[in-house]
């Protein structure tokens, strides 16, 4: 399996296009939140831009429950801290995960955009995270793609493709 994702990251590379990691709670997660990073990965895909979503492409617990957790340690960290331009973060519901994939973001220096319900309580030290690049607080969903779509659209004039490389001038 991780040979495979190997394959795919190269893949990836290959297209040449801004790449999302996107971020949020999958363990425990129900199918209403893990389509929200079906329909985040659609929005970058329209943009000409790749989402990178855990659950589709490789990692997901109930697709792949023979991985052993350095296996999912490393491949995640390959897509969320090593090939990523950016990540998209869904805050709510709270994941282990999505803390240490954000804290990855940040060492790395990968900007970030947060989404979070509007009602919920943020800590300091999240809202602290030298790397957001944007935070989209939503009172459904509707409104937080919308949202999202316009932030996306803002990134289109400063992508810039370097050698082999893509890059924002942020």
């Amino acid at each position: 399996a991780v040979a495979e994702k190997l394959e795919f990251a190269e893949t990836i590379l290959r297209r040449r296009c801004l790449i999302f990691y996107i971020a949020g709670a999958l363990t425990e997660a129900s199918e209403e939140d893990k389509d929200r990073y079906i329909k985040t990965a659609e929005l970058c895909e329209t943009r000409g831009m790749l989402g990178y979503a855990p659950h589709l492409y490789g990692t997901d617990p109930k697709k792949y429950p023979d991985l052993t957790p350095e296996e999912i340690r490393n491949i995640d960290f390959l897509f969320g801290a090593v090939l990523p331009n950016m990540h998209i973060n869904f805050l709510f519901p709270i994941a282990h995960g999505n803390a240490i994939e954000q804290g990855w973001a940040e060492v790395f220096h990968i900007p970030s955009i947060y989404l979070a319900p509007r009602m919920m309580r943020l800590s300091r030290l999240t809202r602290g995270m030298l790397n957001i690049y944007a935070t989209i607080l939503y009172d459904d969903m509707d409104g937080a793609y919308n949202e999202l779509g316009i932030c996306l659209n803002g990134l289109i004039p400063i992508i810039k493709k370097v050698g082999e490389e893509v890059v924002l001038d942020i």
